[in-house]
């Protein structure tokens, strides 16, 4: 059980149709633990740069898989989580729902930020990450 999704407070859950098909219910916590519940009634979903803000997660955060109904426990796909690698791009698999947390993404903003410096460096280079704080030029 997650206690979000029990919350009777005025103003700390919004929600946006995505499409004629798919919606989103966000719901906001104090401690940036918000979390997104998706819904799709429709085939798969790609959606290229949403312009939704819900989806946005919280500042310094990423969103992070915690249930979905394509799990193969309930006789699903398997699934693929929503937000994918491209920070652009969402896939909502077809008649699913799914449930994303935020959590601390700082760690996938300094990868990110890392492969914008020198691109052809594998991301755990202790070198790059040296370069990445300062201490060191390659």
């Amino acid at each position: 059980k997650d206690a979000a999704f029990a919350m009777q407070e005025y103003g700390k859950v919004d929600g946006a149709a995505l499409t004629d098909q798919a919606f989103v219910l966000r719901y906001f916590l104090p401690d940036k633990k918000d979390r997104l519940l998706l819904i799709n009634f429709g085939p798969d979903l790609m959606l290229y740069s949403t312009p939704e803000p819900l989806l946005a997660p919280p500042e310094y955060c990423k969103w992070e898989l915690r249930w979905h109904s394509e799990r193969a426990e309930y006789g699903g796909s398997g699934y693929a989580n929503p937000d994918t690698e491209t920070d652009t791009n969402w896939l909502l698999r077809a008649e699913s729902a799914a449930v994303l947390v935020a959590t601390d993404g700082r760690e996938d903003m300094y990868t990110k930020r890392l492969w914008r410096i020198c691109p052809d460096v594998n991301e755990n280079d202790y070198a790059a990450r040296q370069q990445m704080e300062g201490d060191q030029k390659l």
